[in-house]
């Protein structure tokens, strides 16, 4: 891949797993279960430079993931849910950001169009990468929709945003969706319950991938 395209990518992208890292630092802090090298991983993030470090790091992190997640099941039950959030949103962007994952993947895609001249514009390629992305939010809610008619009980504001989310374009709409469907989660979020936490990592997906847009956006705008 274009190196240049690939920091690119990459550079913005790192502050969501950063600050998703510092919260769960700062909660595990406030119980004293905070061990050394979950900080010294910190650490590293914020200071890394090479694209090969970095993807070092991203398979730490993945090491290191279950043993905090033990920790996080320790914390009290109203720091717990938003700290185990935090936990998905930086491993899941991390999964994202790997090499030969799904972003990668169709990152070389859009570089082919670029080097044959099918797109050329900066907005076209963003717009046309753009798209790739809300079509594969729309398949992590409608595996979520799936997974949640699987539940015995079931809450009908849930299921009426997934069905609305699975087919929607708008991201606009599909950051509002977000943040409801994982608020409202959180009032019936079972710990211990793979099923729970099956639709918990399918939600925490798509939210990364609306993060992500934004972030890159965000980017495209102050580079132009």
């Amino acid at each position: 891949m274009n190196k240049e395209v690939e920091i690119d990518f990459l550079e913005p992208s790192l502050s969501i797993i950063i600050s998703n890292l510092e919260e769960i630092e700062y909660e595990l802090e406030k119980s004293s279960s905070i061990n050394k090298d979950f900080i010294n991983l910190i650490d590293k993030f914020n200071e890394v430079e090479q694209l090969s470090e970095l993807h070092n790091l991203f398979d730490e992190l993945k090491k290191q993931a279950p043993e905090i997640k033990k920790t996080i099941s320790k914390l009290e039950i109203e720091d717990k849910y938003e700290t185990l959030i935090s936990l998905y949103s930086a491993t899941l962007t991390s999964e994202f950001l790997h090499e030969n994952e799904f972003l990668f993947n169709h990152i070389e895609e859009v570089q082919k169009l670029i080097e044959s001249k099918v797109v050329n514009d900066d907005y076209e390629i963003f717009e046309n990468y753009k798209t790739i992305i809300i079509a594969k939010i729309n398949e992590l809610y409608a595996k979520a929709l799936i997974i949640f008619e699987q539940q015995p009980k079931q809450d009908n504001e849930i299921l009426k945003i997934l069905k609305i989310a699975q087919e929607e374009t708008n991201l606009n709409d599909l950051r509002e969706a977000s943040k409801l469907l994982i608020g409202i989660l959180k009032i019936i979020f079972k710990y211990d319950d793979l099923k729970s936490e099956e639709l918990l990592i399918s939600l925490v997906k798509a939210d990364v991938l609306i993060s992500l847009i934004d972030l890159w956006s965000e980017f495209e705008l102050e580079e132009n």
